[in-house]
């Protein structure tokens, strides 16, 4: 078991020189504008430094800029990332950037808008949005990209039954809930080129009466497969669920193996795929 967590795979066309991947975490080392500075690239440094494989940076394609993740939505951002791809690859490690709005996200509290609250011009336009900032994340070198689409964050939210009461083509049956981001990983791909690697980030379970579970997320992750995902990062819960998300001590270990296993042996037929905590 060990001795294949450190051996090489093949994301799209990017080969990764072991199987520790650290994902996308917001940890507030940006800085106020949401540049990256000296204090995230160092955090990100030592993470490297100490063998990983691939780490996956957030970055916001569009939302209010924080210090909580660093932004990718314009090209003064450039020179940060450029900085922290040099910073990865010369541990031999590789750089992917998880596409992740700011300040977009149910579950927390506070008020936000809902997916029955777009127009579809609106929908375009963030579907746009999304494959310009996967276009920046290419051209400074940065190796892949990741489509957040968990924890009730925007991409997320289309593709629960919950939270997606629309009527139209981007609502009610499954196909039409995964709409949205299949429109995000054609446009990107038309974007970067079909061999820029993609991954597509989802919660399996959604852990929440009325939400999503297994066996429907395995029929999405077809659907982002046959345009264009290179792998499914299968995650777990909402943040009304985060005891499952964030699960005790005392939960037995690899407890969330099943829905990756369910996701890999119902869903995609040939694409990686992976497991992981929020």
């Amino acid at each position: 078991m060990t001795e294949k967590l450190f051996t090489p795979i093949t994301i799209g066309n990017v080969t990764i020189k072991n199987r520790v991947i650290q994902p996308s975490m917001c940890v507030f080392f940006a800085e106020e504008e949401g540049s990256i500075g000296d204090a995230y690239l160092a955090y990100v440094d030592e993470r490297v430094r100490g063998g990983v494989g691939m780490i996956i940076i957030p970055g916001s394609p569009h939302g209010k800029v924080g210090p909580g993740r660093p932004a990718m939505s314009d090209d003064k951002y450039l020179p940060g990332w450029k900085k922290l791809v040099e910073t990865v690859h010369q541990y031999g490690a590789k750089l992917f950037c998880q596409l992740h709005p700011a300040n977009l996200q149910a579950g927390r509290g506070f008020k936000i808008e809902m997916p029955a609250d777009y127009t579809v011009e609106e929908i375009k336009a963030i579907v746009a949005s999304y494959a310009a900032c996967a276009e920046r994340c290419k051209r400074v070198g940065v190796d892949g990209v990741e489509i957040h689409g968990a924890h009730a964050h925007e991409v997320a939210q289309f593709m629960s039954p919950l939270y997606n009461t629309r009527t139209d083509e981007y609502g009610g049956s499954l196909e039409n809930r995964a709409r949205f981001p299949m429109e995000i990983v054609k446009a990107i791909k038309e974007a970067c080129g079909k061999e820029y690697p993609l991954i597509f980030r989802m919660s399996g379970d959604e852990g929440i009466e009325g939400g999503r579970r297994i066996q429907e997320s395995a029929e999405i992750a077809k659907l982002v497969e046959s345009v264009g995902a290179d792998a499914i990062h299968v995650s777990r819960s909402m943040p009304e669920s985060a005891e499952y998300a964030s699960a005790p001590m005392s939960t037995a270990e690899v407890w969330r193996t099943a829905s990756a296993s369910h996701s890999k042996s119902s869903g995609p037929s040939r694409k990686r795929v992976a497991r992981s905590t929020p």
